[in-house]
Parts: C-alpha cells; structure tokens; sequence
C-alpha cells in the first residue's frame, strides 16, 4: 500500500488528496471546530475574528486543504534540496497520517496554521549552506522569526534554534552572528517604537512569551498509550533507516538533517514549557518526524514492515475517528 506514494506524480497528489479525506472522515459526520482557548499571539486573533464566522462545512474543507498544502509544501522541499535518495511523496503521506492519529488535531488551531512558518524556517535554515549572500539571508532569517513571534509566541525557541543552526552549518564569523541578532531585534525595536509613539507601550507585555514548565492535561486511556507507542516505534524504524543512508548524503544534505533532527527534539519540549502549552500544540512537531517516518516508508526493499507500520497507523486513525462520530467511547 505504501508503494502508492514511492512514486512523484499527478496520480499520487491525487492519491494524497483521497487519502487526506480518508484520515479524517469524521469531517462528514462532525464538522471541523475552531480550537483557540488560549491567546497564542496575532494568529489566534486572526482565527478569532475571521475563520469564527466561516460555516462548520467550508470550515471542514478549509483544514483538508490545510492539511493537504501542508503535506505538498513541505515534500516538494525536501525533494528540491535532494534530502532523501529518491524522490517521492512518502514524507507528505506520513505528515497526513500524523494529522489523523489524535482528536486533538482535528481542529483549526494557530499551532496548525504555524506550520506554514516552521516549514518555512526550514527553508530558509537549508539555504544556508554556502550561501552567495549570507548577510541578506541571515537578516532575513531574524526578521521573520523575531516577527514570527508576534504571530505564534511559542516560535521564540526558533531564536535558539537559528543560532544553533548557523553554528552547525556555517564557520563562525562574528559578523554573520550579529548580523542574525539585528534582523531578530529590528521587529522588537519596530513594534516598540510606533507603540511608544501612540502611548501604548504597555501593550508589548501581551506580545511577551512567557515560560511556566508544566504537565500537559491529556486524557490518559489505553489507547493514549498505544498511539503513542506505535508512533515512537514508527519514528525509531525510520531513524534506523535514514541513518545508513545519512553516510552517504553530501555534506550540506547532513548538515541540514542534523537542523531537522536537533530542532525535533527541542520543539518536542516546548509545550510543556510555553505557559499555557497544550497538547495541541504539538503540532510543531509533526512535520520534522513525518520527515524521518517518511525513511521508514522510503527506503527499505522489503515493504513487509513498511506496510504493517502503515496498516498500524491507519487503525489508530480509525479509533480517533470512530471516536469524534460518536461510535466509540473513550
């Protein structure tokens, strides 16, 4: 079954959009709602005043397209910078069953919406690499994630993770890390000033991330435990297979590989240290480890544990389905 996305096509975008739709049935049953509880930044104020008003049917459309451009955006990437030895659509299929996994994804959230930004922070991380002109870039790195943070708050790790990403991919040069830290200041100092002009300067405490380490309230049932499982399991394989393939990657593919795999392990943190951090929230994870689950699916000969991996996922799918119709109780 897997071997449907092994290919590049128009037929397997096609395949894609169907499986979207399968993943998420519970759209024709239950329409999509809106998950904006906590003030995570501009993001959730646009989804408050505009997406609110948009009817439960269009809404549901709306988080398939989402998901699905996601998907598309984020393989066509990867297949552009040659991260993986061939090209295919097996990183957008697992970023699509990822979607499916949990009911606590299945709403429009700023978290989802923000992973167009993450996609394109690691676009813009990969281009690093001898660079023509560094200078620009890295400006512009700082300026949309210190701008990013006005959208999404909890994008202030990616302060961090520029700075880890310059260290790793580019020689030290005391000019290019300041140079990084001016385009990350000339947002602050923007917002701060045309505040201060029109006396509304305390109004940029709202717009100030705030860390509180906390447990993340989740509903901690059998199959809480088991998706969690199978996921960690599906993210072991396809690590222990992208790992042979990673020696013989040029130098820059690895570098940019070492940016995806250290940045999956912090943001896996940042919701249990962003106040207020839900599991929603999560969704910042999910396009790194759909990019090593999609080693899983790619590269091995033998499709046997690809397939039962992938019979596996769509079962769990299943249970969050019946789930959110009602069939099913927790």
């Amino acid at each position: 079954m897997i071997a449907l996305f092994r290919d590049r096509s128009i037929v397997t975008v096609f395949l894609l959009a169907i499986l979207s739709v399968l993943v998420h049935l519970h759209i024709f049953f239950h329409p999509v709602i809106i998950h904006n509880e906590t003030d995570n930044g501009l993001i959730s104020t646009f989804i408050k005043h505009y997406l609110s008003a948009i009817i439960p049917g269009v809404l549901s459309l709306l988080y398939i397209f989402i998901i699905l451009s996601q998907a598309i955006i984020l393989n066509t990437l990867l297949n552009e910078w040659k991260m993986y030895q061939k090209a295919a659509l097996t990183t957008a299929a697992a970023f699509i069953l990822l979607t499916g996994c949990f009911p606590d994804f299945s709403s429009i959230s700023p978290a989802l919406l923000n992973n167009y930004l993450i996609i394109l922070f690691i676009s813009l991380y990969a281009r690093m690499y001898n660079n023509q002109k560094p200078n620009s870039l890295l400006f512009n790195i700082g300026f949309i994630i210190s701008a990013s943070v006005f959208l999404f708050k909890a994008n202030i790790i990616f302060f961090f993770i520029s700075f880890l990403a310059l260290a790793i991919i580019r020689p030290f040069r005391l000019k290019e890390w300041l140079i990084l830290l001016i385009g990350i200041c000339v947002p602050v100092y923007l917002i701060g000033s045309i505040l201060f002009i029109y006396y509304k300067l305390e109004n940029i405490k709202a717009a100030i991330p705030y860390f509180q380490f906390h447990e993340i309230v989740v509903s901690m049932t059998p199959w809480f435990w088991i998706k969690i499982s199978v996921l960690t399991l599906s993210l072991f394989i396809g690590i222990n297979h992208w790992m042979p393939n990673y020696d013989r990657m040029v130098i820059h593919i690895r570098r940019n590989w070492i940016i995806l795999f250290l940045g999956m392990i912090i943001l896996s943190a940042m919701p249990f240290a962003i106040y207020k951090g839900a599991f929603i929230d999560f969704w910042m994870i999910v396009p790194l480890v759909s990019c090593f689950i999609s080693a899983l699916f790619l590269y091995p000969k033998r499709l046997l544990v690809p397939n039962f991996i992938f019979i596996l996922l769509l079962i769990l799918i299943t249970h969050s389905n019946l789930l959110m119709i009602g069939l099913i109780k927790r």
